[in-house]
């Protein structure tokens, strides 16, 4: 719509320009004083009027491209944050099924917030056609600190307790964490948000093996 007004102005400017110079050479006949209020009063405002639209609606057309560039940019870099912290998930650490394996002290990846942080802190997202994508941002924001705070608090139970009893419970209760559980089912959640309001191909972010290969 933003272009179509500007050139609207364009076209306008070109009719009060046409116009200026018709009764701009009108001034040195008989018909003088007409063509003298003509120019002041009709082509002088066509062409304000032309310059006016021209150069604001060019200037918003370019602002809304600006934008959506920025927009899209955004949502490509969250989309792969999203996805590291879904392969960070699906790390060992977390879903070891040996029982024997699980007595053995690890440090757990942090699920990881810069870009999503960053996003909400833009407010890139908060407009009123995106606000379930923003509802789910801020969610997943909160839920992915609290797994992160699960994943301390069970890293200094098992230092405080360094046996291979107390490694396994705690170990077994992170690998069976709702909150994990939630954190994957919100990243997934945000993933089809991403894909379904703003067409971002989830698939063209990275690759299986790229993604495993950064959560490492």
């Amino acid at each position: 719509m933003s272009i179509l007004f500007a050139l609207l102005g364009v076209i306008i400017i070109s009719i009060g320009g046409l116009l200026a110079t018709r009764y701009w050479e009108g001034l040195s006949n008989y018909h003088g004083r007409k063509s003298l209020y003509s120019l002041l009063f009709i082509a002088f405002p066509l062409l304000l009027l032309g310059g006016y639209l021209s150069t604001y609606y060019w200037n918003k057309y370019f602002h809304e491209r600006e934008v959506i560039a920025t927009r899209l940019s955004l949502a490509n870099i969250l989309a792969a944050e999203i996805l590291i912290n879904k392969g960070i998930l699906n790390d060992r650490k977390f879903t070891e099924p040996i029982d024997s394996n699980l007595k053995t002290l690890v440090v757990f990846p942090r699920q990881q917030l810069t870009v999503l942080q960053a996003v909400l802190a833009s407010g890139a997202f908060s407009a009123n056609e995106d606000a379930k994508l923003f509802r789910g941002l801020f969610d997943l924001n909160r839920i992915l600190h609290e797994a992160n705070h699960r994943i301390d608090i069970t890293e200094k139970q098992m230092i405080a307790y360094p046996t291979s009893d107390n490694i396994y419970v705690w170990r077994k209760k992170v690998s069976e964490s709702k909150v994990l559980k939630s954190a994957g089912l919100q990243l997934d959640f945000v993933l089809n948000l991403l894909s379904s309001d703003l067409g971002i191909d989830t698939s063209a972010v990275f690759s299986d093996s790229e993604t495993a290969r950064v959560a490492e």
